[in-house]
């Protein structure tokens, strides 16, 4: 039997009318009840959109916004996607335009009248647990020591949405991770000095403490959104030289590395978790240029210069 948009949001009114919109919960049944693929491709999420009654999905050139969503007279949507986006911004505007259509389609079952408010935040963290399911995305996030860069590759999609991504699904080790870049949060080939470089997203979890140098630099302070990379820290020291940095320091390992395009410093991303559960970076300085060396993945803070 086909599975229907109509099906699904019935069973999550029946079920838990309460938490039906809670992106990671919805994220979850949306995955079970759909059989969504670990990493979906546009094509996979084009025929299931189609086949489930969400609406027929396509690319248009002429258009302001990253995603847009239309009520179809057969009784079903039509979703565009910016087609000169990158592919996995698509990826992620189809699933956001998903989870709208799921809220009005919640909206008009329970009291027949259209949305009342705007749900763009829980439709981009649903896009987010949809695309990096905990199944594929935690033990990559392991194998690959907390890889940000690595796994941006692997799930397509932004730098940030995968730092938030890594504190949410892993509980273990406690882990902190910044990424700075432009103060819009888009990648500049343009690039940019320290200065210029604006904390994008600042996360940690549960456990992981206040450290102080390597991460917060001569000023001090748990990193914020929107304020600059800290003088003295890591992250400005991997923006500067344009290379890998790492240090062990007040309880506290860190990694900071920044992402060059054509020649350009983009951003940087700052990944620290407590000196005890250093080994779990070891796969990600083992591959990262200029620092660590296979036989000897967490190096002395002194054989790799300064902070």
């Amino acid at each position: 039997m086909n599975r229907t948009r109509e099906d699904f949001c019935r069973t999550l009114l029946d079920d838990h009318p309460q938490k039906a919109l809670d992106p990671e919960t919805l994220a979850e049944r949306f995955v079970r009840y759909f059989d969504v693929p670990a990493r979906p491709s546009m094509e996979q999420l084009k025929a299931l959109l189609k086949r489930a009654g969400f609406g027929e999905v396509s690319g248009s050139r002429h258009m302001d916004a990253k995603g847009i969503h239309y009520s179809s007279p057969n009784g079903g949507y039509d979703i565009h996607y910016r087609e000169d986006l990158w592919e996995g911004t698509q990826d992620y505007s189809v699933i956001h335009e998903t989870y709208e259509i799921i809220y009005e389609t919640l909206c008009e079952m329970e009291s027949g009248s259209p949305p009342d408010r705007k749900v763009c935040t829980q439709a981009e963290r649903f896009a987010a647990a949809v695309l990096m399911q905990p199944r594929a995305f935690e033990p990559l996030a392991l194998e690959w020591g907390l890889d940000v860069l690595r796994l941006q590759q692997a799930f397509r999609c932004s730098y940030a949405a995968v730092a938030i991504r890594l504190t949410e699904v892993l509980r273990r080790p406690p882990l902190m991770v910044v990424v700075y870049g432009a103060n819009d949060g888009r990648d500049s080939l343009n690039g940019a000095g320290p200065s210029e470089l604006r904390a994008i997203v600042a996360r940690r979890t549960r456990g992981f403490g206040t450290p102080v140098f390597p991460v917060c630099g001569s000023r001090g302070g748990i990193p914020r959104r929107g304020r600059p990379i800290p003088e003295g820290s890591l992250a400005e020291q991997a923006a500067r030289y344009r290379t890998p940095r790492y240090a062990q320091k007040g309880g506290y390992t860190v990694i900071a590395r920044p992402v060059i395009r054509q020649g350009k410093v983009t951003k940087v991303v700052v990944v620290a978790v407590p000196e005890s559960d250093a080994a779990v970076l070891g796969p990600q300085i083992a591959v990262s240029d200029g620092i660590g060396r296979r036989r000897n993945p967490v190096p002395a803070a002194a054989a790799v210069g300064p902070w």
